[in-house]
């Protein structure tokens, strides 16, 4: 789906996009995360994360949460920020997850997805989302930054949430 389609299914994801953009210089992969200001975002914030990109030990990539906002974690259960990837999501999620990343660390662009949760545990798997991610440029000129946007159900999610059947679910994919 391209971004424009994106762009018109939320106009939480339309504000972000139109932010992004605004932000990117020509002929850039992404705008840089120095120009980005979470609190210009501020109607969506809630349910941001920023993602940075550090090199592992052995030099391989690996995900941090540098942000996720309150509704997120409210959602999902889990406090992320600060977190890693492979410490919180179950495999298949981590490892579609990097792949995504990977990918817009090489040709910009944008992702984005409607798909169950997936904790470790299988915690709330029950629950679904939609998200979309866009790069965003260290200072070295290349992806070092990832901003996501996630669009849940009404309602929310409390610590002891359980399957509500009045839930406006994303249907299957």
């Amino acid at each position: 789906m391209d971004l424009d389609a994106v762009s018109n299914l939320n106009p939480d994801y339309r504000l972000l996009i139109e932010y992004w953009r605004e932000r990117r210089r020509e002929a850039a992969l992404a705008p840089y995360f120095r120009d980005f200001e979470l609190m210009d975002l501020y109607s969506v914030a809630a349910r941001i994360v920023i993602v940075d990109a550090e090199t592992s030990a052995n030099g391989a990539p690996i995900y941090r949460w540098r942000y996720a906002g309150s509704e997120l974690r409210e959602f999902i259960g889990v406090e992320l920020t600060g977190r890693y990837l492979h410490d919180t999501a179950d495999e298949l999620t981590a490892r579609d997850t990097e792949n995504i990343y990977a990918e817009l660390a090489r040709n910009g662009g944008h992702h984005f997805w409607e798909r169950k949760l997936g904790l470790m545990g299988g915690e709330r798997s029950f629950l679904r989302y939609s998200r979309l991610v866009l790069p965003l440029l260290g200072a070295d000129d290349t992806v070092r930054h990832y901003i996501g946007l996630y669009v849940m159900p009404f309602g929310g999610a409390g610590p002891d949430a359980q399957k509500p059947e009045t839930w406006s679910l994303l249907p299957e994919k």
